[in-house]
């Protein structure tokens, strides 16, 4: 498939069965575009936890507060390798996997999420808190999002 011009972005959306399905695909991919960057068709995979987290945010306001103050502390560089190492992590479930993709020893994986831990309160390693992490945590994808925290 051909990208779509630079200054254009969009978003991918599968499962569109028939013409019946039209309309809720074009509304999916105009909600999808938002956290596309320029020149980007983003697919759902990518921003699930980002639409997830501004939609949430807009029916529970202050929702997950609590655990954005403590990485709010931290200066901008260490939380932004605390949440790649989450990120890179709730990937795989694997600290060995983790360290090969972020270019750095297991132990700094494990110092790293130890340190998300104590700065939010959740445990990447327990699945619930882990999923409550990605969405608080969402990388923002495109020019409609908020930074986490905002």
């Amino acid at each position: 498939m051909a990208a779509p011009p630079r200054e254009v972005n969009g978003g991918r959306v599968s499962g569109a069965d028939g013409l019946a399905s039209v309309p809720a695909a074009v509304e999916a991919a105009r909600v999808l575009a938002r956290y596309a960057r320029p020149g980007e068709l983003v697919q759902e995979s990518r921003a699930w936890s980002a639409l997830a987290r501004d939609r949430i945010r807009e029916a529970l306001p202050g929702f997950g507060r609590e655990h954005l103050r403590g990485m709010e502390r931290l200066d901008p560089e260490h939380r932004a390798r605390l949440v790649e190492t989450l990120s890179h992590y709730a990937a795989t479930g694997s600290v060995k996997e983790t360290a090969t993709s972020l270019y750095c020893h297991r132990n700094t994986v494990v110092n790293r999420l130890q340190a998300f831990r104590e700065a939010t309160g959740l445990d990447p390693t327990v699945p619930r808190e882990a999923a409550l992490a990605l969405v608080l945590f969402a990388a923002p994808e495109g020019p409609g999002t908020r930074e986490p925290g905002a």
